[in-house]
């Protein structure tokens, strides 16, 4: 796969070694991505692999390298680590919502929104923690967000002692 990258287009400055481990490393990404999407698309463990292989109509799907995943998948050994991984999300108190995004693009994110003021950990916390749609992912979290903005309400109505001009 390398080597069809190398091929396309062309590296400036030269060729790194750090440039060659970002690639690949964002292919492996990728590669993920695609594979959770088409996991979501066609899994369902109460059907055979027979019956999952007939459900899988995409025509980029190799169909040889689909049965090994969904071999996998079927395997005890890999439905226990999914229910480990499982039951520790179950157990998170207060979830983000950014998904793969990393705390440090986010505030990014919001120092671009705002003129380059970068966020307190604050802002980025209600950020982190409020879906698209404008809620909070749970109660506790909700909680935490509203003490955040009692406590930036009251360091903003705080100004000292009033002086006179």
């Amino acid at each position: 796969m390398y080597s069809i990258v190398k091929e396309k287009f062309v590296f400036h400055p030269a060729e790194t070694s750090a440039i060659k481990k970002w690639i690949l490393s964002s292919m492996g990404k990728k590669l993920n991505t695609w594979r959770n999407l088409v996991k979501s698309r066609n899994y369902d463990p109460s059907l055979s692999v027979e019956e999952i292989m007939a459900r899988q109509t995409d025509n980029r799907v190799n169909p040889e390298q689909f049965q090994n995943l969904v071999n996998r998948w079927m395997k005890p050994e890999y439905q226990a680590v999914c229910e480990k991984k499982r039951i520790s999300r179950s157990k998170m108190e207060e979830p983000h919502v950014t998904g793969t995004k990393s705390f440090a693009m986010l505030a990014e994110e919001e120092a671009a929104k705002n003129n380059g003021v970068r966020p307190t950990r604050g802002k980025l916390y209600q950020r982190s923690r409020t879906r698209k749609n404008g809620s909070i992912v749970n109660d506790k979290a909700a909680q935490v967000v509203a003490s955040i903005q009692v406590g930036a309400n009251e360091s903003t109505n705080t100004q000292g002692p009033d002086k006179k001009f």
